[in-house]
């Protein structure tokens, strides 16, 4: 398999699930490593308020002639 194809068969699931069995057991770890997303912390983190800031500056200030 080219350097190429394992390049598509990481990026490109529909390409990956196209391979033989044989062929992806040949396929390399991907370099970035497994993602394993942890259901709980993304549910906690969905539910936190979003913070925003807010910035005034006085008008007198600005583009004065």
């Amino acid at each position: 398999m080219s350097d190429l194809d394992i390049v598509r068969a990481w990026k490109d699931e529909e390409f990956r699930l196209s391979l033989t069995d044989d062929q992806r057991a040949m396929l390399p770890s991907h370099p970035a490593g497994p993602i394993e997303l942890d259901e709980e912390l993304e549910l906690d983190s969905a539910k936190r308020p979003k913070t925003r800031f807010c910035i005034t500056l006085p008008i007198s200030n600005c583009c004065t002639p």
